[in-house]
C-alpha cells in the first residue's frame, strides 16, 4: 500500500455483475422447489449396516430444500414456491437419478403454485466420516507440540453430502438443467489425546444437518446472477482536468468525471497522459456499465502508451462484455 502511494495509480473498487454459473431462461420468472429426495423404505439390515436411523435421509433432503428455498427468496430474480408435498425418490437406492417426472406432474405442480419450472431435488446423501485412530495417531503430521513440550493431537470429521438437481421449464417442456452438486466440510480439534480431540469435534447429526443446509444454499448461488467488488487501477491526475476528473470518481460522480477526462483527453498532447487517461475514461465507462465504450478507450490507452497493465484491463473488459450478454439472456 505504501508503495501504491507513492506510484502514479490508486486502488479502486468496482461493483460488478456477474452472470449465474447456471443459465436459466429469462421467460421462467417463478420456481416451484419440491423435494423429491424422500427414499423408498430401507430395510432393518440396511440401516444396520450403514449406521443410519430410520428417517435420517428425508431429515437431511428437508434440510436441504430448507437451504435452497432460503437462499432462493432473499434474490430477486425468481419467485419461490415450496411445494407442500414430498415425492419419493425415483430411484430405488435413493442416491441417483430415476426417471424424469411425467410433464402431467409437472403441469400438475405449476397450475397449483403458479410456477414456469420446477426445480426438483431428485436424490440426496450426507454422509460422516472420522479419521481413523490408529492411522492420526501415528501420523506425525497430526501431532503438534506445545510450548511445554507436550504432544497435542489433532483430530478431523468430515461432513459431505451429494445430491442430484433437476430443473423442469413447463413453458416449453425442457429440462433447463440436470447434475449432481457435491459439498463437504472439515472440523478439526486438538487436545492431548486423540480420543480427547475427537469427543471436541462436532456431533456427527449437528454436522451432517449442517452441511445438508449449506449444500442447498450453495447450489442455489449457481443460480442467481450476482454483484461483486473487483479491484481495479486509477491513473493520477497530471493537469487540472485529469486532477477534477480523480476527485469526481473518488466521490462516485461517475459521469461528471468522464466529462472532465474527456476534455482533458483533448487537451494533451504527450502520449503517455493520453493513454492514462484513455484508462480512466475505460474505467469510467465500465462502471457506467457501457462496456462497448470502456473497450474503445482501453483499446485507445494500449495503443497510445504501450502498458501492459492496459492490455490486461482490455482482456477483463472483454469478460464483461459476454457476462452481460449472459445476464441479458
Amino acid at each position: 500500500m505504501l508503495l501504491l502511494g507513492c506510484s502514479s495509480t490508486r486502488n479502486m473498487r468496482v461493483l460488478t455483475a456477474r452472470p449465474a454459473n447456471i443459465t436459466i431462461d429469462r421467460s421462467i420468472k417463478r420456481i416451484a422447489i419440491v423435494n423429491r429426495a424422500i427414499p423408498l423404505q430401507k430395510s432393518v439390515v440396511e440401516g444396520v449396516l450403514t449406521g443410519e436411523l430410520p428417517g435420517t435421509d428425508a431429515k437431511l433432503s428437508r434440510e436441504c430444500i430448507s437451504g435452497i428455498n432460503q437462499e432462493l427468496s432473499s434474490s430477486n430474480r425468481f419467485e419461490v414456491s415450496l411445494y407442500n408435498h414430498e415425492l419419493l425418490s425415483g430411484s430405488l437406492s435413493s442416491t441417483e437419478f430415476g426417471p424424469c417426472l411425467s410433464w402431467n406432474t409437472i403441469g400438475d405442480i405449476c397450475k397449483k403454485t403458479g410456477a414456469d419450472a420446477v426445480l426438483s431435488l431428485e436424490y440426496f446423501d450426507a454422509a460422516y466420516t472420522l479419521e481413523n485412530l490408529s492411522k492420526a495417531s501415528k501420523t506425525l503430521d497430526k501431532v503438534l507440540v506445545n510450548n511445554t513440550g507436550e504432544a497435542i493431537f489433532s483430530a478431523g470429521g468430515t461432513a459431505s453430502a451429494r445430491a442430484g438437481f433437476r430443473i423442469y421449464n413447463n413453458t416449453n417442456r425442457t429440462i433447463s438443467y440436470e447434475n449432481s452438486y457435491k459439498h463437504s466440510k472439515v472440523w478439526r480439534q486438538s487436545a492431548r489425546t486423540y480420543l480427547e480431540a475427537a469427543s471436541k469435534l462436532l456431533k456427527r447429526n449437528e454436522a451432517i444437518v449442517y452441511v445438508s443446509r449449506d449444500l442447498g444454499a450453495n447450489f442455489s448461488r449457481q443460480l442467481i446472477p450476482m454483484s461483486y467488488w473487483e479491484q481495479r487501477l486509477m491513473f493520477k491526475g497530471k493537469n487540472p482536468e485529469s486532477v477534477k476528473a480523480e476527485r469526481l470518481a473518488l466521490t462516485n460522480n461517475w459521469e461528471a468525471a468522464a466529462d472532465a477526462w474527456l476534455r482533458a483527453f483533448n487537451g494533451a498532447t504527450k502520449p503517455k497522459e493520453r493513454a492514462a487517461i484513455a484508462y480512466n475514461l475505460a474505467l469510467a465507462n465500465e462502471v457506467l456499465g457501457s462496456y462497448d465504450n470502456a473497450k474503445k478507450w482501453i483499446v485507445t490507452s494500449y495503443t497510445e502508451g504501450g502498458d501492459k497493465r492496459a492490455l490486461q484491463y482490455s482482456r477483463i473488459i472483454d469478460g464483461l462484455i459476454a457476462d452481460h450478454q449472459r445476464l441479458q439472456q
